[in-house]
């Protein structure tokens, strides 16, 4: 079991680090690519290269925790489905 699932305090705060981390680590990488002279640390490469496998995991969390309203894009899904008669 997901000890996020229970906790939505919890999973806020887990989402806004995410967030700022993912901040943070692109424009370090973004930094380190512009200034010229600059060799990229490999503490730096190692977080760019584990981020997105964390991240994945935040989001399928995220995803299970929606409530589902019946829209998608400002479009109810029963008018956004054509049937074929």
């Amino acid at each position: 079991m997901n000890p996020l699932a229970e906790n939505p305090k919890a999973r806020k705060v887990v989402y806004t680090i995410l967030w700022a981390g993912g901040l943070l680590l692109t424009a370090a990488q973004v930094y380190v690519g512009a200034v010229p002279g600059i060799e990229q640390p490999s503490i730096l490469t190692g977080a760019l290269a584990v981020f997105p496998a964390v991240a994945a995991y935040v989001g399928y969390t995220a995803g299970q925790n929606v409530t589902d309203r019946g829209y998608w894009g400002g479009v109810r899904q029963s008018e956004s489905i054509t049937k074929e008669d």
